[in-house]
């Protein structure tokens, strides 16, 4: 019986795992100089759109923190960036 309960949740860790596996950018033609500059660019971008605020409740701070990531990895893609294939 405990190697079925412990199955389902040893695949959950697995694939939760891989989700959290580093994405790396690709831009043709760019340097490491050139991805740190528009990184710090987009990160800014994305905390000027969506300013994180300690005192609000957790659930829209996580939401804040959704929103940013979106913002900052759009913002990458518009600059050319895009996941190494």
């Amino acid at each position: 019986m405990m190697k079925r309960t412990c199955l389902p949740l040893l695949l959950i860790i697995c694939l939760a795992l891989a989700a959290c596996a580093p994405t790396v950018l690709v831009k043709p033609g760019a340097t490491e100089a050139d991805f740190a500059r528009d990184k710090a660019e987009c990160e800014y971008e994305a905390m000027k759109a969506s300013p994180t605020n300690p005192g609000v409740p957790l659930s829209m701070g996580l939401g804040a923190a959704f929103n940013q990531s979106q913002i900052f990895h759009k913002c990458l893609e518009l600059k050319g960036w895009h996941p190494q294939k």
